[in-house]
């Protein structure tokens, strides 16, 4: 018989997910879903659990939200280098939300350049510095539809 063991899918590194809902208001409202990730993201390829992990907790959120947008916030993560990563900020695309991400001194460097490099987008575009800066960007995008 085959022994069942149980499934840990909480990354080997120490990333925290903390998940919240706000309201983007203006001539619209719109419900934006904040993933918020903190602690350290393995380099390069030992980041692949990591990325993992941080897109099934993504997902999950988005079929139990029903967000208008997606908002990454990883001002309280270190991320220097990991291709993977790419996949976790893709995470809204099969229900086409706009996914904005604030990068935090730790995180900055590595983001703008993963978006630049491996996913071909203008990271001015994509990577802001405060959730003020995110916002604004994503009423443009969301009055745009």
């Amino acid at each position: 018989m085959n022994e069942i063991q149980p499934l840990n899918i909480a990354p080997e590194h120490d990333i925290d997910c903390q998940p919240m809902l706000y309201t983007l208001k203006g001539e619209f409202e719109k419900t934006v879903l904040l993933m918020r990730f903190s602690g350290t993201y393995g380099y390069g390829c030992k980041g692949n659990t990591d990325a993992r992990y941080m897109t099934a907790m993504t997902h999950a959120a988005i079929a139990f939200a029903d967000p208008d947008a997606l908002v990454f916030d990883f001002a309280q993560l270190t991320y220097e280098w990991g291709d993977a990563m790419a996949g976790v900020i893709a995470a809204g695309c099969e229900r086409e939300l706009e996914a904005l991400v604030i990068a935090g001194e730790m995180s900055q460097e590595g983001l703008i350049s993963l978006v630049d490099s491996e996913m071909m987008m203008e990271p001015s575009e994509v990577v802001f510095t405060s959730l003020e800066s995110a916002n604004e960007r994503l009423k443009h995008l969301l009055n745009a539809r």
